[in-house]
């Protein structure tokens, strides 16, 4: 009879680590899916914005906007696309490019890498992923301002 408080105390102990490590690999996988979600939300966003600087292009002779706020509010009507909620910017944008630039240039790429992954939309309209922050050729992409 005096083995089962003992026996009640090892079971205990035992779902109390289970429990312990549920709520730990939980956090593990929140945490992962949360930068997952932000990486879904800022290419959907560059996506947008590159849409948005094309057509701008195609009104203006070719000539890309001199910066991302010429868009709003012609082109797009929500500022949270190129701000963060602390009116941080969330790309650095390359002003002076042109329609027929290189499609493959870097028109702008995120602030920070996004789960060590940068987003990068390019002239030709597309946007890509990429653990370095370089153009299709290997060059530094050159610095510039929102």
């Amino acid at each position: 009879m005096r083995r089962k408080p003992i026996t009640r105390l090892l079971v205990i102990g035992v779902l109390a680590a289970i429990l312990v490590s549920g709520i730990v690999f939980r956090r593990d996988i929140l945490a992962k899916l949360e930068s997952t979600a932000e990486l879904s939300e800022a290419t959907a966003f560059a996506t947008g914005i590159n849409y948005a600087c094309i057509t701008y292009a195609a009104d203006e002779s070719g000539k890309f906007p001199p910066d991302l706020e010429t868009l709003i509010p012609g082109y797009f009507d929500i500022p949270d696309l190129i701000y963060y909620q602390d009116d941080s910017p969330r790309w650095v944008y390359h002003p002076g490019l042109q329609s027929d630039t290189d499609p493959d240039a870097i028109l702008f790429h995120s602030v920070r890498p996004i789960n060590s992954l940068w987003v990068r939309a390019h002239v030709g309209g597309k946007v890509t992923v990429s653990k370095k922050l370089d153009d299709s050729e290997g060059r530094p992409v050159r610095k510039g301002g929102i």
